[in-house]
C-alpha cells in the first residue's frame, strides 16, 4: 500500500470532530450562552487540522498548533465550560432547595 503522507487514524479523527462541529454549530446559533463549548470545539477542531495539514506543509509549526490550540487551549475551554455549568447547576440547586424550605 503507498503511503499517502498522512495517517488514516488522524483523518478519521478530523471527520468525527467536523460531525461534532456541526452539531456544536447548530446548537451555539439556537443557545448563545454555548460560546466557551463552541470555541473549545474550535480550538480541537483547529488541532485537529494542523495534524493532518502537518504531513505536508510546515510540520514544525502545525506540530506546535497542534499541541498549543488543538490540545492546551481546547483543554483550557473546556475546563472554563465545565466550571461554568457547574456552577449554574449549583446556582439552580440551591435556588431549587431554598423553595423547598
Amino acid at each position: 500500500m503507498a503511503h499517502l503522507g498522512f495517517e488514516i487514524g488522524e483523518v478519521f479523527s478530523l471527520f468525527i470532530i467536523l460531525v461534532g462541529y456541526v452539531i456544536i454549530i447548530i446548537e451555539f446559533v439556537n443557545h448563545k450562552n454555548l460560546l466557551h463549548l463552541f470555541l473549545a470545539y474550535t480550538f480541537l477542531l483547529v488541532g485537529s487540522i494542523a495534524t493532518v495539514v502537518e504531513s505536508f506543509y510546515l510540520a514544525d509549526i502545525m506540530n506546535l498548533v497542534e499541541h498549543v490550540i488543538g490540545m492546551a487551549a481546547a483543554g483550557i475551554a473546556f475546563g472554563i465550560t465545565s466550571f461554568l455549568a457547574y456552577r449554574k447547576i449549583t446556582a439552580l440547586d440551591s435556588g431549587i432547595k431554598r423553595k423547598l424550605r
